[in-house]
């Protein structure tokens, strides 16, 4: 593989990923205001997540060992579109299967992406004489750049489909004040929606991840691993099960970083599930594009002040998680980063669970009980790898 072709991946995996999370992250931002009858948009997501921590710990090898990564990758993908069209008649029927389809898929979809990036990564460290780590940083950064983006244009999409004619807040039913048996009990909802947009923004939604697959089925080519497939990968094997919570148990540094863990999924479940349905709806697009910003400039109160501070932290907060583990856990990578998977989906899951059923006051409360925990446990592991890393030093002189 030379050294353009190695890049024309790097792009399509890129581009991909970034078509199909321009629909699936704002149809999950949505999935509490959309589809709140009986709490399916909380069920499914937090169905999502629960199959996705089985998911992590059986298919991922037993998937990529068998159709290899470029296959996996379209394949998964099949999972959101799924997921997507369910929304048309969006019923626990519908939604709950499709979301154990699409949880159960995307653990293998993110595990042949990382393991694609950092294959050709390798191979274009030994072409160019570069260093592989520096190497797979950068294409990991270049992957993140255009799929972080996907947030903008998803939700530029909904703004332009269900901007109202005009906005109607009623700011005692709004922000911490919100409670999901008020809104049930006097009909006050700040996101009501006609069928026909909904429809709209599903079949648009639909065609950004069927041209996710298009993109990847076509344009990204097969590789093999440098790394040779174990016969146990072939075969569904608990494994990896066994290895996170043999880590879990034996390193006390992981079960301190449990509580930060969870308060990633949960402060993301947070935002997506609870922001945009209690807060005017225009206002989770204000900061997450210009473009709202700019033609709804009357917002009264602080969020345009605090969202970009907010979004400043959450840029790096959320990759400092990944690199904290990487170096602390180096020696024990695969089991580390199945214990990460693991809290914070659960931290997913438990927050959509609850979604129906608190106060959004009741809620900010559990987030700012997480965080105080996650603060707490954080300083004992910076103290606990100090002494680890000082013992080390002093053994060594």
């Amino acid at each position: 593989m030379t050294v353009k072709v190695i890049l024309k991946n790097v792009f399509v995996v890129s581009l991909a990923f970034t078509f199909l999370f321009t629909a699936f992250n704002s149809m999950a931002n949505l999935q509490t205001s959309l589809n709140k009858e009986d709490g399916v948009g909380a069920w499914s997501m937090s169905t999502i997540y629960v199959s996705l921590i089985v998911s992590c710990m059986f298919l991922p090898n037993f998937i990529i060992s068998r159709l290899g990564c470029k296959w996996t990758i379209p394949i998964s993908m099949i999972g959101y579109i799924l997921f997507m069209g369910a929304n048309f008649y969006a019923v626990k029927g519908t939604m709950i299967p499709a979301s154990i389809i699409l949880g159960m898929g995307a653990a293998p979809l993110w595990s042949a992406k990382c393991t694609y990036l950092t294959q050709i990564g390798v191979w274009y460290s030994k072409l160019t004489n570069q260093d592989q780590d520096g190497v797979i940083n950068t294409f990991f950064g270049f992957f993140f750049l255009f799929f972080q983006t996907s947030q903008i244009w998803g939700n530029l999409i909904s703004s332009l489909v269900f901007t109202p004619d005009q906005n109607k807040t009623d700011s005692g039913q709004c922000g911490a004040a919100f409670c999901p048996s008020d809104a049930k009990g006097n009909g006050s909802d700040n996101f009501s929606q006609t069928s026909d947009k909904v429809y709209t923004v599903c079949g648009i939604y639909i065609a950004s991840a069927v041209i996710a697959v298009i993109i990847a089925s076509l344009f990204l080519d097969q590789i093999t691993l440098d790394k040779e497939t174990k016969a146990e990968d072939r075969k569904l094997s608990p494994q990896l099960l066994v290895s996170t919570f043999r880590h879990l148990f034996s390193s006390p540094i992981q079960v301190m970083l449990i509580p930060l863990t969870i308060y990633s999924g949960v402060e993301q479940a947070f935002i997506g599930g609870d922001f945009t349905k209690v807060y005017p709806p225009y206002t989770f697009c204000l900061f997450i594009s210009l473009f709202v910003f700019l033609f709804h400039p009357k917002f009264e109160y602080f969020f345009p002040l605090y969202l970009p501070m907010y979004f400043r932290k959450f840029e790096y907060f959320f990759p400092c998680i990944s690199a904290l583990y990487g170096h602390l856990f180096s020696d024990k990578a695969e089991a580390a980063f199945a214990n990460y998977r693991l809290w914070e989906s659960l931290g997913f899951a438990v927050t959509f669970a609850y979604n129906d059923y608190l106060c959004t006051d009741t809620k900010l409360y559990v987030c700012l009980g997480v965080l105080g925990t996650a603060v707490i446990c954080y300083t004992i592991v910076e103290v606990m790898a100090w002494r680890k890393k000082k013992y080390s030093a002093d053994i060594t002189n």
